[in-house]
This record gives C-alpha cells, sequence and structure tokens, in this order.
C-alpha cells in the first residue's frame, strides 16, 4: 500500500528535504492509481500545485488512467485537451486515451485516434501498447474480426508479439464456441513456437489444439509436429528487417 510512503513522502515536505521532483510526485500518484485510489492521487496532485510544480506528460497520463479506470471519461477528456494545449501529448498519452475509451465502450473515438495516429507517421506512430487493448476489448465482447484485424495491425509493426497476447488468443479461440478458425489458430501457435515462451507452454497449447482442431487434416499434423526452432538475437533482426536470411550474406536489396 501506498500508505508507508506516503507518510515517508509527508515527512519529507515537513523537513523540507531539497530536491523533491516532479518524479518524486509521478511515483506516488503512479502507486495510488495502481490500486484505484482517485481519492489520495487527486489530493496528492494538489499539493503538487500548491508547491508550484508543473504537472508534466507523465503525471496527466497517470491522472487520465486513473479516471479512466473509473469510467470518469469527463476527466480523461479534460486531462488530455489540457495536454493537447500545451503541446504535452506524446505517444503513452495518446496510448493511455485510446485505453480509457475502450474502457468506457467508445470504440469509435479510440479506432478514429489510432487513424489519425497513424496519418502522423513518427514518434506518434501507433506502437504494441496502442494495439493491446484493441485485441483485448474484442475478445471479451467476442468480435473476433476485429480482433483479428486488430492482431494484424499489431504483426504489421514487425516486433515480437508478447506470449501474453498469444496466448489469450489461443484461450479465446480454443473457447467451446471456437472463437477463430483452424488456419487462425495455426497461425496463433506457430508465433508461439517461434516465440520466448517456455516449452512447457508450447507442449500445454499443443495438447489444447490437439482436443479442438480436427487432427486429421495433415497440414495441422505437420504444424503441430515441427520441430521448434529457436532464432538467435541476430537472426530475429534480420527476419524483423526483412532482410535476406545470415546464411546467405546479407544483402539490403
Amino acid at each position: 500500500s501506498p500508505a508507508g510512503p506516503r507518510h515517508v513522502f509527508d515527512e519529507m515536505l515537513a523537513r523540507q528535504v531539497p530536491d523533491i521532483s516532479i518524479n518524486s510526485y509521478n511515483a506516488l500518484l503512479y502507486g495510488y492509481v495502481r490500486i484505484v485510489n482517485m481519492r489520495e492521487a487527486e489530493s496528492l496532485f494538489r499539493l503538487l500545485l500548491e508547491n508550484q510544480l508543473s504537472p508534466n506528460a507523465a503525471t496527466l497520463t497517470t491522472m487520465m488512467n486513473g479516471y479512466g479506470k473509473l469510467g470518469r471519461m469527463d476527466n480523461v477528456r479534460a486531462i488530455f485537451f489540457e495536454m493537447s494545449s500545451k503541446r504535452l501529448v506524446d505517444l503513452p498519452a495518446l496510448n493511455a486515451y485510446i485505453t480509457c475509451a475502450l474502457r468506457a465502450g467508445d470504440v469509435a473515438t479510440a479506432e478514429r485516434m489510432v487513424t489519425q495516429m497513424g496519418a502522423k507517421k513518427g514518434a506518434l506512430s501507433p506502437d504494441t501498447r496502442t494495439f493491446l487493448p484493441f485485441i483485448f476489448r474484442f475478445l471479451a465482447t467476442g468480435d473476433a474480426v476485429s480482433a483479428w484485424r486488430y492482431f494484424e495491425m499489431l504483426c504489421g509493426l514487425h516486433r515480437e508479439v508478447p506470449v501474453q497476447v498469444l496466448e489469450r488468443m489461443l484461450g479465446r479461440g480454443t473457447d467451446s464456441d471456437r472463437f477463430f478458425e483452424a488456419r487462425q489458430l495455426m497461425v496463433l501457435f506457430r508465433m508461439l513456437k517461434d516465440s520466448e515462451a517456455s516449452d512447457a507452454k508450447v507442449l500445454k497449447w499443443k495438447a489444447v489444439l490437439e482436443n479442438v482442431v480436427a487432427t486429421e487434416s495433415e497440414v495441422w499434423r505437420a504444424e503441430m509436429n515441427r520441430r521448434r526452432t529457436r532464432e538467435n538475437a541476430s537472426e530475429k533482426i534480420f527476419k524483423r528487417h526483412r532482410w535476406n536470411s545470415i546464411e546467405s550474406g546479407w544483402n539490403a536489396f
């Protein structure tokens, strides 16, 4: 609980300890938001203003996340508009706003934000954290088409997909309602095998999938029994950038 840290923090203020920066406030704010204690978070936020400190992007993004967890979208929008007016909006702030909108069920606003981010390019382009809340939202609401669409966007970043995402999708895909098609499950399982997932996890999902998918399919059987290979770091870099294989000699063209 942040009660202990807050007591220490108050003692530091009372003794006028030097170098209490905005980062010190941000760390404690993060703790309150994580346990969804917005009463203390708001109190601390008022205190930093009283001490004539200026909230930075991390401060306001943390507060935005806290209000989003409570479904207080009016507060979320007010903070985001304030950040926009002060030119404090960065990628974490955009991702936080998207997550808050999705929690509130405002998919249209979240999708519009992603479209705008894609158009801007550069530092505000979508990243892994942009797409994850969409995938989890659509998995929860039963929209397989949209979940897969955002999964493909995530793969389009050419970064390794988190094992947690693959497992969540495999779990949903092997439900009794057969959320995903067999070919999609095959893609997920192949990516899991080629990821940093432990051998135990791979074997676990192999057993699950063998009970779900029609194992008489030769293609599926071949994939399930394909020897697992682990790429070294160099091979992963070449693959991510779509360069020629290391064995062929590097050739950017």
